[in-house]
């Protein structure tokens, strides 16, 4: 029998390969000049990876609270709203009230992190600052509508509504990205300036083009609520998977060695998504993903989300401070940097998010007529990737 998601070894230590690989991606981005920084140019990854392990989890939240009978659409927004809005308000006040510790000195208007619609106006010809926070906003765009949708299918009660819902949506984006290639990237292929601020604006941040993971981690958490049979039968052929996934991930590099082809824009993302479903779905049985207990990955995973929203702030300190010391002695100054960031991704859980995971708890138990409810041990991924 598969363990709850949200207790699994393997689960955790998806959590952690993904912060730790995009914090080892933008630390190139800012110029730390970190040992091995240069191994992870695929990093941007774990931002997908973060997608399917959100789309798993919390459509699995979803899915079991209407399975029990008690799903409310006012509950599951405040469970998510909860979740997220208290560290996030404390960075972005920093960022807004304390300008002299961004990375960028520049950074969008307030009003799109107030609405999470950064990514939809998101403006990379001049470096800003918290530009990273373009997949919470991709998030919680999706679970806007997510309950709506689900239960539209969940009310039909029909296996093909939701497997054509599922193709569907993935059918549409690589339609929608072969589009924006074809009208705004491919026009502009050969000037270095221009390609790169409108095929990231165009195609790699909107929450169009990047519904791919979500929408396979939901689909993950539709089979193990609903089709319980076949997920225990699969599970089986966990390690399988696990290898065809890691198979499909090499795949993947290999067609965004150039991100600015069709092929790769249309049709890379799929492949991401699907290589990290078979990843996520090795991870939530019992295959050597999850027996492979990390050390530290449950912290580090139950963290994830603090040390995504303020990793870039503690390496703009780090680089303000230290960088320029450290530049002939790189191994001791990614100990530093990474000691930096690790503090401060733990005071912001230890302040904000743990804080605000227990009081979600006792405020959702009241709402539930005073039942007890039990703090969680593990806390489920970002939501933010």
């Amino acid at each position: 029998m598969s363990q709850a998601p949200s207790r699994l070894a393997g689960l955790d230590s998806l959590r952690m390969i993904a912060i730790v690989t995009v914090m080892l991606f933008h630390s190139g981005l800012l110029r730390l000049k970190l040992p091995m920084a240069g191994w992870f140019s695929f990093g941007w990854m774990g931002v997908d990876l973060f997608f399917l392990l959100s789309g798993y989890l919390i459509g699995g939240q979803l899915f079991e609270s209407w399975q029990a009978g008690r799903f409310s659409a006012g509950r599951f927004y405040a469970r998510r709203l909860m979740r997220t809005l208290p560290a996030y308000i404390l960075i972005v006040a920093v960022y807004f009230l304390l300008p002299s510790l961004r990375e960028n000195p520049e950074i969008q208007p307030f009003w799109q992190f107030a609405s999470f619609t950064e990514n939809l106006f998101i403006d990379i010809t001049h470096s800003k600052a918290f530009s990273h926070v373009w997949s919470l906003c991709v998030e919680e765009q999706f679970y806007l509508f997510m309950p709506l949708i689900a239960l539209l299918a969940l009310r039909l009660r029909s296996l093909k509504v939701g497997v054509g819902l599922i193709l569907g949506v993935i059918l549409l984006g690589v339609w929608i990205r072969y589009h924006q290639w074809a009208t705004v990237v491919m026009p502009v292929l050969g000037d270095d300036e221009l390609k790169w601020p409108r095929y990231f604006e165009a195609i790699y941040y909107p929450t169009w083009c990047r519904m791919d993971e979500l929408v396979l981690g939901v689909a993950l958490a539709a089979m193990r609520v609903f089709r319980r049979q076949w997920w225990e039968a699969s599970g089986r052929f966990a390690n399988v998977m696990l290898l065809a996934g890691l198979g499909l991930l090499w795949l993947a590099c290999r067609m965004f060695d150039d991100r600015f082809t069709l092929v790769s824009s249309a049709l890379g993302y799929p492949v991401v998504a699907m290589s990290m479903a078979l990843i996520v779905f090795a991870g939530a049985h019992r295959s050597l993903l999850s027996r492979w207990r990390i050390p530290g990955a449950g912290l580090m995973a139950a963290m994830a989300y603090s040390l995504y929203l303020s990793h870039k702030l503690v390496m703009a300190a780090y680089r303000e401070t230290f960088s320029a010391r450290f530049a002939d002695q790189p191994v001791i100054g990614w100990a530093i940097c990474a000691a930096m960031v690790l503090l401060g991704g733990y005071a912001l859980y230890r302040i904000a998010e743990r804080p605000s995971l227990y009081w979600r708890e006792r405020l959702l138990g009241w709402l539930d007529r005073g039942q007890a409810v039990k703090l969680p041990e593990a806390n489920p991924v970002q939501s933010g990737a």
